[in-house]
C-alpha cells in the first residue's frame, strides 16, 4: 500500500546561502506531520514555502522501479573508457561493458581463490613449525624444501634477558649543577641494528661518575 505523506519545501534567503530543502514526513496514517520549520545549515530558521500531500512508494516497489530503469539503459556492448593501473603505471583503456564484467568476475574468483590459498599456507606454516620441533635430519631436509617452495620462514620468537655494561664520556657544565643519572637516562638508549632482534624494554641502573 502506498504511504500518504506530507511534503514540505523550504528556501533560505537568496542573498545569503540560497538553500532549497525538501522534507517528506509521515505518521504512517496520512495525517499532516507537525513539522513547521527547520534550521538551515547556515543557522537560519526556515519557514515552509509550501506544504502538499505526497505519496511514497513501498521500498519493494522503489527497488523494482529502480531495477526496471537500470534494465532499460543497460547496454552490454557499450564502450567504456576507464583508468587502469599496472605496476604503478596509469593507462586509459576502452572496452565493452560485457568484457569489463567478465574481467571483474574473474578478478573476484581469483581473490576468493587467493584467500583460500592463504588460509591453507597459514595452516601449513603452523604444521611445519610444529614438525620442526622433533624432526630428524632427513625429515628436516624435506620440511625445509616445502618451506622454501611456499616461501615460509622456519623461525620462532624467543624472549631474551641480559645485562649490558657501558662507559661513556659526558660533557657537563662547570658552573651549573647537574644530575649525571638523569642525563644518561635522557640521552642513552639501547636499540638493535638487525631485523632479527627487537629491543622491547631496557633499564639503566647504577650510573656513577669516575
Amino acid at each position: 500500500m502506498d504511504l500518504v505523506s506530507t511534503k514540505y519545501t523550504y528556501a533560505c534567503d537568496p542573498d545569503y546561502c540560497d538553500c532549497l530543502i525538501e522534507l517528506t514526513t509521515s505518521d504512517k496514517f496520512g495525517f499532516p506531520a507537525t513539522v513547521n520549520n527547520i534550521t538551515c545549515p547556515c543557522g537560519r530558521v526556515l519557514e515552509p514555502l509550501s506544504v502538499v500531500t505526497d505519496t511514497i512508494l513501498p521500498i519493494t516497489e522503489q527497488k523494482e522501479n529502480s531495477m526496471d530503469t537500470i534494465a532499460e539503459v543497460y547496454n552490454p556492448d557499450l564502450l567504456v573508457t576507464y583508468k587502469r593501473v599496472t605496476n604503478g603505471e596509469v593507462e586509459f583503456a576502452t572496452d565493452k561493458v560485457n568484457h569489463i564484467e567478465w574481467e571483474l568476475s574473474q578478478s573476484r574468483r581469483n581473490a576468493e581463490r587467493n584467500a583460500k590459498m592463504n588460509d591453507k599456507v597459514f595452516t601449513l606454516e603452523n604444521m611445519l613449525h610444529t614438525y620442526c620441533q622433533e624432526a630428524s635430519s632427513p625429515d628436516m631436509a624435506f620440511i625445509t624444501e616445502i618451506a622454501e617452495l611456499f616461501d615460509i620462514s622456519l623461525t620462532k620468537d624467543i624472549e631474551v634477558t641480559g645485562t649490558i655494561s657501558f662507559s661513556a664520556t659526558v660533557r657537563v657544565s662547570l658552573t651549573d649543577e647537574y644530575d649525571i643519572e638523569s642525563m644518561i637516562n635522557d640521552e642513552l638508549s639501547v636499540s638493535s641494528y638487525g631485523g632479527d632482534v627487537d629491543v622491547n624494554d631496557y633499564s639503566i641502573e647504577d650510573v656513577r661518575e669516575y
